[in-house]
């Protein structure tokens, strides 16, 4: 068991890398409708700012993962830190919406290093029961960053203008690479280069995707994910366009509805010391059902008020804080020999969640939240079935040991 102090000291540095990435995610979309405007284009080509940024994001994680395991954790922190700087600056350069496209996605091929080597730093320092612990009082500090970040997205688009989301980009990743540099110390072990080969990977790879229990954690904050998603990009749009909020009150929309994942959360690590990872994970889907089911509901009745998305949406982050932590502390418990590329899978398999509510929602107008409320139901339905997966084959490795 660990100290305290180095719980502490060990956590801090996780829950600064792992926001890093959803900052820069999340933190210029109250901007997003000021952006079409300045560059008189449409909705939907503005919307690919954030499939195309995830678009990249996704499989770029399946690189770092063994990158992390050969070369280290600094300097895949480090490199990853360049890209997205490199795309920061682009973005704020940008003379066309093409030009801003194309910054995006840079950071969407630097980014995904935050994420892989901070899920790789939980699995680096800690294990078994403290790993489920610990991740729960982690990812509930990580889930401030999606409060803060439109909140102050919405400040700054008001009183800078939409430029100002991306100098803050570029100031998070400089300091990403102060602290990096200066303060932080290896904790790869031992440096293999075996897993850069191409049938060391394929079968890491496969003996990964061949874990139907694996598969069904990961696929849990997959579409906890796509739920997300589908909301950021139709929701600028919507309610300020549409219900004329500004882009301060929708920063402050988007932090109440984040609340829900920190309340989530607290309850999740009540759950976890009582009843263990299944229940929380039983009970969020059950709740992530009720909510799909009263947006449907909401939708149907053409309730037309900020209310009618952000109540259900509230619910939603509830849901999927009481899920992340458990499903993320069981998907890689078995793989302490390949930490790095277990994270980058899980990671690339949620992220593929994210990208498909992303570019779900551009097939459809902003002027009504139905397709998002009749996507969250069908994300409900499929969650069932990731839980059969995990239970099913859970009970057929019982049998297997027991035999």
């Amino acid at each position: 068991m660990k100290s305290i102090s180095y719980i502490l000291k060990v956590g801090a540095f996780i829950v600064f890398l792992a926001t890093s990435g959803r900052i820069i995610a999340d933190i210029y979309t109250p901007s997003l409708p000021a952006i079409a405007q300045h560059f008189s284009t449409t909705p939907d080509q503005v919307q690919l700012t954030i499939s195309l940024f995830l678009l990249v994001f996704t499989p770029s994680l399946l690189i770092y993962g063994p990158l992390a395991d050969s070369l280290g954790r600094k300097p895949i922190i480090l490199i990853g830190a360049v890209l997205t700087l490199l795309g920061s600056i682009l973005c704020l350069l940008a003379s066309s919406i093409d030009m801003l496209i194309i910054g995006r996605m840079l950071q969407g091929l630097g980014c995904p290093a935050f994420v892989v080597v901070a899920r790789t730093l939980l699995r680096d320092h800690f294990d078994g029961a403290q790993l489920a612990s610990v991740a729960s009082y982690l990812s509930l500090f990580i889930s401030i960053s999606p409060l803060v970040a439109p909140v102050a997205g919405g400040y700054i688009q008001h009183h800078v203008g939409w430029q100002g989301s991306f100098y803050a980009m570029i100031l998070y990743c400089l300091l990403v690479i102060a602290i990096v540099t200066a303060l932080f110390k290896e904790s790869l072990k031992e440096k293999d280069t075996k897993v850069l080969k191409f049938k060391t990977l394929i079968s890491s790879y496969t003996e990964l995707l061949s874990d139907k229990r694996f598969i069904g954690y990961s696929l849990l904050p997959a579409l906890a994910f796509a739920g997300g998603m589908a909301y950021l990009v139709l929701a600028p749009f919507y309610l300020q366009n549409i219900l004329g909020m500004s882009p301060i009150t929708f920063g402050w929309s988007a932090l109440l509805i984040a609340s829900g994942s920190i309340i989530g959360r607290v309850l999740c690590i009540n759950v976890l010391k009582r009843h263990g990872p299944q229940c929380a994970i039983y009970i969020g889907l059950l709740l992530i059902t009720v909510t799909g089911v009263l947006f449907v509901c909401y939708a149907l009745a053409s309730i037309q008020s900020a209310y009618a998305l952000i109540f259900p949406m509230f619910l939603f982050m509830l849901a999927t804080g009481l899920i992340f932590p458990s499903a993320m502390a069981q998907a890689l418990q078995p793989y302490p020999h390949m930490a790095a590329r277990a994270s980058a899978i899980y990671a690339f398999i949620q992220n593929m969640g994210g990208l498909s509510g992303a570019f779900a929602m551009k097939f459809f107008s902003p002027d009504s939240y139905s397709p998002l409320a009749f996507f969250i139901l069908l994300v409900s339905l499929v969650g069932w079935l990731a839980y059969w997966l995990i239970t099913h084959y859970s009970i057929k490795t019982m049998e297997v040991s027991k035999v």
